[in-house]
């Protein structure tokens, strides 16, 4: 049986170069949602959960619900095995399956088939089940001789469709998910939601975020409501849901986002040790997509609107704002996982050679 249980978990991240500050404490105050307290050595601390405690059980759906920062990717990631509490207890029991990021570990310069062997790796699948699953993973990706062609070569839709395959293949007890996931043309995307509808009944437990109410009333039976890293209620999903958007007034974050109204451009706010990985990626990095999309953020984090840097790079905006929303959810250990997914690739290559 699957089983979480939180006890005053609480996550902190040391930002070494901000004391002192006012602007800049204030700056990432407005940027994280996060509560600004300070160490023994007078360091500032970004406290992203705070005395968090809580249970959930077999048979629950929950959904978490927030302002952005409130703490939602963060505890996902905390249940993911990410990150380790800086104080109180966390005890997960049962296999924990992530689909945050169904890209992690894909290589574009790779073959489809190549790409499944790594994307398998990550989610913890053994090479003999990839292989005796690999023509069930062919057939649904609907890709057929491609398979065996690079990655650069799919279009966005065929992409799209390997990652979905070869991620919802496992069959975990614990399922965490950031949004729901929209895959292909109408034809697939018919076969991707009854895929993804059976992987969520067959899963113990499901822990969603998301800003969709109508998402979050299907899915789940039980909503905590995150709030500057701290639980404001937890409960019912009908009352919880209600509640949040009485609380959001005039300007609800549980919404249809069909009417979602465009949203003014925030500061890109990085901290010294996130300019220092961001300058070595846009520099070393073997692939030149990557350093493109880290020189895209630090011309953000320098000022520069969306559509100034994407002049800079010779890009399209909408591509500098994917950059940004990636980072918004990935942040910097979006970076380290990065870095872990790419060796693992190749050893995965190492070995099938």
């Amino acid at each position: 049986m699957a089983f979480i249980r939180f006890d005053g978990v609480c996550v902190d991240f040391p930002i070494y170069n901000a004391n002192s500050r006012s602007l800049k404490k204030r700056l990432i105050e407005v940027a994280t949602g996060g509560r600004l307290n300070a160490d023994r050595h007078g360091y500032v601390v970004v406290r992203a959960l705070e005395n968090l405690s809580l249970t959930i059980r077999d048979g629950d759906r929950v959904g978490l619900v927030g302002h952005k920062g409130a703490g939602k990717s963060t505890l996902l990631r905390m249940l993911s095995g990410v990150y380790e509490p800086s104080a109180g207890t966390a005890r997960i029991d049962g296999k924990v399956t992530s689909l945050i990021d169904i890209y992690l570990g894909i290589d574009r310069e790779a073959t489809g088939r190549e790409n499944i062997f790594f994307r398998g790796v990550l989610l913890g699948i053994s090479k003999s089940e990839i292989r005796r699953r690999m023509d069930e993973i062919v057939e649904f990706s609907e890709l057929g001789d491609f398979i065996d062609m690079p990655l650069h070569t799919y279009s966005s839709g065929m992409h799209l469709r390997l990652s979905f395959a070869v991620s919802t293949i496992v069959r975990p007890e614990i399922l965490l998910m950031d949004e729901w996931l929209s895959v292909g043309d109408e034809g697939f995307k018919q076969k991707a939601e009854e895929r993804l509808a059976q992987l969520v009944q067959a899963s113990n437990i499901l822990v969603i975020a998301s800003h969709s109410r109508e998402l979050i009333l299907r899915a789940c039976n039980r909503v905590i409501w995150l709030q500057h890293g701290t639980i404001r209620m937890n409960g019912d999903a009908d009352a919880v849901a209600a509640a949040y958007l009485r609380e959001s007034d005039k300007k609800p974050v549980l919404r249809d986002e069909r009417r979602a109204p465009p949203q003014p451009e925030v500061p890109l706010v990085l901290c010294e040790a996130e300019l220092v990985t961001l300058r070595e990626m846009a520099i070393f990095h073997s692939e030149a997509r990557t350093r493109t999309r880290t020189q895209g953020l630090l011309r953000l984090a320098q000022g520069r609107t969306l559509q100034q840097s994407a002049d800079d790079l010779g890009v399209q905006a909408d591509h500098v704002d994917r950059w940004r929303k990636r980072w918004d959810t990935v942040g910097v250990v979006g970076l380290i996982e990065h870095h872990l997914a790419e060796l693992l690739r190749r050893a995965a290559a190492g070995e099938n050679k």
